[in-house]
């Protein structure tokens, strides 16, 4: 029968007939049959064995959930049926519950655990969870013949079984990161004890990239169990990592244990065992570097399980090369150096031999790079097209694409979106949607099943809102699955086209929206983001609960939604200020909806963890939920550190149980901590964080107790909400250990950076004597000295784009150059492509005379690459460009910030072509009378995204009919026409558009 299926399958045999071929209505025949087919598929032609892994995958998976539990199949039968049945899984075909099997033979259960944690990366947080709540059943009954399942015939598990064995560790994979922080209480310490110190942990925690950091805690806290001393532990330091920078004290002890004894003949394993805790060593690593060789650094900088800080990479970079500042590397050192490429001194990349560069090694390198690197580099594998070395393409290139080419091309584009820019993306929509037309007017409202498979999701989420509802209900189960995958980020947020594609799937889903189920509802994918509130409430409760849970995924909810949002989260969870840790880390991106509401978080154990967790998830925590991170993140520190001089005031505050004891132990770290916040408001600081309660501090007890190394480097960023005087009252010791952590923060006040000041000066000298590598480590505490001082300062060019986020005057920018020109003798006629791109904002820093003697050549290389330029270098562009009337789209796009120098008349003689081009940044800086000056089919030309971005002062100097111009160009997603499909001729031959276009991808 086998030989019959396969047969069926080379002669083109659709699905359907083949699952009848082998029986699919006797599931033990399918189940015997389908493993076997299998194993034969290896004799079956290229081109068949595609097909028959898309047909036989989902049928496989089908067979292992609906296996029956008497079934008794050979073990290398079951493992064909997971082995075929991953794809499912890799693919996301399964986007709801997995349907697990209720019961598994104890035979298959380490089979099937094995291929979920292959997948674990894939699996949403629903499929997680289902995972974790199924395999604990399992383990229960496999193990101990028992259940936690009311509904199970089964003997009920008693509620303290140690259900958590050491088998049941071993099986669990990146699963571990999954369990509870009660589920670590149910593993017998000695089991544990054996996991942890087993071959098998290891490569569990390095493939772990995010804990919860409860979890970490408790599972920290049960492998200290396992150990007599701090120095046994010390030997399995390379597996802690992930779970180590969560208590600094430990760590440091720790640390000083691992390096106390370091010599020659142990000091590479040394570092080997730190793993991903070598970024902590800070001042400690010297006496380590000290004792390796260059084979020793070679293995260090390629182990990926090794996790160096910037300064580190440098340290051994340089090293390695012998202090030697230039010069030609070797084919050898050149792989050596792959993986801190970002921190090889850029002269070496002028020196570079294009024969040594490997294609796949210049793949890996330039995904290190810095822009200025890249730069330099540029010449010598000019035309070997690898890496994102070159411009994207505009949309003139797309445009030109000959029809017969656009379905290609768009594959092409499709398979690298990571490149593409939402203008890229778009053009490539238009252009693809014409074509399609052109073939057939009502082209999407008759649209196949077949033919909306082959628009990516990439393109198709910039259909116009018209040509969506148009859409037939034939392709809804198409239509589904690409919004369930869909990316939305290259959508503008004003855009129509996202009320339109929300609003066709949840028609696709069906007319009632009482009746959907949370399978329903996860096909939405990000279109979730975007029902309205008002649509949400005819959810069931079971399903509107697990729709909020999920929208915490949400990178955007329209503003207008998120007042109804968070009233509806009230009604279902609570107010923030009664839930629990648990509920912070399961619902915690939803506060955002919050901000401009006051509430207080509870200070119950584990609050703390739950918030700083949350604002590592966030992309852009909000300023509220940063305030509350310190503030609890002093208050666990006072927990955990009181000293005896404290214990009367302590005592007294506590005993007054006229408020609660939570709110007491807050009033009384006001009291020691937070008295002189309020005295600094110049940067914002002195708002109160979220939570914080009106007591009125009678006392300033700021320095009673130490700021210590540990809780500068645990609060990271938030060190910005210390006050002047607690900034002060830094040991100079412990200042040194964490200028770098400090020197990161970007919004300081003139105060706060005036006490940092003095502190730098204590610490490393008057500003003249400071080293390189001091000046590097002060980052944005430079901003705190004065324009003398600055002038004299030793400043790295490779170090002016960490700093230049910082926030500089005009003045200060100018004396940086000053201090950058002096210690790298550098002159305005000297300065390459390369170091244009280093200096990028503070070349604003060059007085007019320096700027006329400029490379105009040097300048037209850099300027694509050059961020942060907020002044007019007018003569020096209009040099190297030319007039602005006959600036090209590339050039605009190159030019970046330039854009907005040019004068009323200027900026109006543009071609229109090019307005699409601005870039973001610039639209804010341009002055509201060069948007007076345009014609209405330039200011249509600005495109969706720039047109949206135009202030209220820029909109108000415009007349009635360029308001009007301008919201069509914001609304030109919702009808625009399409281009006409001949509007541009094939400037290309037929097969060469699509490839330049691929190469022209890679951007810099």
């Amino acid at each position: 029968m086998v030989e019959s299926v396969l047969g069926h399958v080379s002669s083109g045999f659709t699905p359907s007939k083949i699952f009848n071929s082998f029986g699919k209505t006797d599931s033990k025949l399918r189940d015997i049959s389908l493993p076997k087919m299998i194993q034969k598929m290896s004799d079956v032609p290229k081109s068949s064995a595609c097909f028959m892994n898309a047909v036989a995958a989902p049928m496989a998976w089908e067979a292992v959930t609906d296996m029956d539990p008497e079934e008794d199949m050979e073990i290398n039968d079951y493992e064909t049926l997971l082995s075929t049945s991953k794809t499912v899984l890799m693919e996301k075909c399964l986007s709801g519950r997995l349907n697990l099997p209720k019961t598994i033979k104890r035979k298959y259960l380490k089979s099937l655990m094995n291929m979920l944690n292959d997948v674990y990366k894939q699996s949403s947080e629903e499929q997680r969870d289902e995972v974790m709540t199924w395999y604990k059943e399992q383990i229960k009954q496999t193990a101990f013949n028992c259940s936690s399942d009311p509904t199970s015939d089964s003997v009920t598990c008693n509620k303290s079984l140690e259900w958590l064995t050491g088998p049941a560790l071993t099986m669990l994979g990146p699963y571990l990161s999954e369990l509870s922080q009660n589920d670590v209480d149910f593993a017998p310490l000695k089991e544990f004890c054996d996991f942890f110190k087993s071959d098998e942990f290891k490569p569990v925690i390095d493939k772990i990239s995010k804990m919860k950091p409860r979890l970490a805690r408790q599972l920290l806290k049960k492998i200290e169990d396992c150990f007599g001393s701090k120095k046994d532990m010390v030997t399995y330091l390379d597996r802690l990592g992930p779970i180590l920078s969560l208590d600094p004290k430990l760590k440091k002890k720790l640390m000083d244990i691992a390096i106390q004894n370091v010599n020659k003949t142990n000091a590479y394993e040394t570092f080997r065992r730190l793993g991903s805790g070598a970024k902590f060593l800070r001042k400690k690593m010297d006496k380590l570097m000290r004792f390796l060789n260059k084979d020793d650094l070679k293995n260090l900088m390629n182990d990926s399980s090794i996790d160096l800080t910037r300064k580190q990479k440098r340290v051994m970079v340089k090293k390695y090369l012998d202090d030697k500042k230039c010069g030609k590397l070797s084919r050898d050192d050149l792989e050596a150096l792959t993986e801190v490429a970002d921190q090889l001194p850029k002269c070496y990349y002028k020196h570079m031999d294009s024969a040594d560069l490997k294609p796949e090694l210049l793949k890996k390198m330039t995904k290190k790079l810095k822009k200025s690197q890249g730069v330099a580099m540029l010449k010598v594998v000019v035309g070997m097209a690898r890496g994102p070395l070159l411009q994207g393409v505009t949309c003139q290139m797309i445009e030109a694409v000959a029809n017969s080419e656009a379905e290609e091309m768009s594959q092409s584009l499709a398979d690298s979106p990571e490149w593409l820019s939402n203008g890229q993306a778009r053009c490539a929509a238009l252009k693809l949607f014409a074509t399609l037309e052109s073939q057939r007017a009502d082209y999407f409202k008759t649209i196949t099943v077949e033919e909306l498979n082959k628009i990516s999701s990439v393109f198709f989420i910039h259909l116009p809102p018209g040509k969506v509802e148009d859409l037939p209900d034939s392709v809804c189960p198409v239509f589904l699955d690409k919004m369930e995958m869909a990316n939305l980020s290259s959508l503008p947020l004003n855009s129509g086209s996202r009320a339109a594609l929300t609003s066709r799937a949840l028609n696709c889903l069906g007319p009632e929206l009482s009746n959907l189920t949370t399978e329903n509802m996860s096909k939405l994918g990000p279109l979730l983001c975007e029902v309205s509130p008002s649509n949400l409430r005819l959810l069931s409760q079971d399903v509107l609960r697990t729709s909020l849970r999920a929208m915490v995924l949400c990178d955007h909810i329209p503003a207008s939604h998120r007042e109804d949002l968070a009233q509806l989260i009230n009604e279902l969870f609570g107010k923030p200020s009664s839930w629990s840790a648990d509920s912070v880390e399961e619902l915690g991106p939803l506060l955002v909806l919050y901000e401009n509401n006051t509430y207080s978080l509870t200070e119950e154990t584990g609050m703390k963890d739950a918030v700083s967790d949350l604002i590592q998830r966030m992309k852009n925590p909000p300023e509220f939920l940063k305030k509350t991170l310190f503030e609890l993140t002093l208050s666990d520190t006072l927990s955990d550190t009181l000293s005896d001089t404290l214990s009367d005031t302590l005592s007294d505050t506590l005993s007054d149980t006229s408020r609660p004891a939570a709110r007491r132990k807050r009033d009384f770290y006001k009291t020691t901590f937070c008295s002189s916040l309020a005295s600094d408001n110049s940067n914002g600081n002195s708002n109160k964080p979220v939570g914080s309660s009106n007591t009125t501090n009678t006392t300033n007890t700021t320095n009673t107790t130490d700021i210590t190394a540990e809780l500068i480097q645990d609060l990271g960023l938030q060190n910005v909400y210390w006050s002047p005087q607690q900034l002060q009252s830094i040991n100079m010791s412990v200042f040194e250990e964490t200028v770098e952590v400090l020197g990161s923060v970007t919004n300081y006040s003139p105060k706060q950076l005036a006490e940092l000041r003095t502190k730098a000066k204590q610490t490393f000298g008057s500003p003249e004597s400071m080293n390189e590598t001091s000046v590097e480590e002060l980052g944005c505490i430079a901003q705190g000295f004065r324009d003398d001082e600055l002038k004299m300062m030793a400043f790295s060019l490779s170090s002016l784009a960490d700093i230049a986020k910082c926030g500089w005057t005009s003045s200060q920018i100018a004396a940086v150059w000053m201090g950058v020109s002096s210690h790298n003798n550098l002159t305005a006629p000297t300065l390459e492509a390369s170091d244009m791109v280093d200096l990028s904002g503070f070349m604003c820093g060059l007085s007019a005379e320096e700027i006329k003697q400029l490379n105009a050549s040097a300048f037209t290389e850099a300027v694509a690459s050059m961020d942060g330029l907020m002044c007019s270098l007018k003569n020096l562009t209009v040099a190297a460009f030319g007039s602005p009337d006959t600036w090209t789209g590339a050039q605009v796009s190159d030019l970046g910030t330039f854009i907005a120098s040019l004068d009323a008349a200027e900026f109006a003689s543009l071609d229109v072509s090019v307005f699409q081009h601005i870039s973001k940044d610039s639209i804010t800086l341009i002055p509201p009378k060069n948007f007076a000056a345009l014609s209405l089919d330039k200011i249509a030309a600005l495109g969706t995204d720039n047109a949206a971005r135009l202030t209220a002062s820029q909109k108000a100097a415009m007349t009635t009919e360029q308001l009007a111009a301008l919201a069509k160009a914001i609304e030109g997603a919702r009808e625009q026409p399409m281009p006409s499909p001949n509007s541009a001729p094939p400037l290309v031959t037929q097969g060469v558009a699509v490839a330049l276009l691929g190469l022209a991808l890679l951007w810099f």
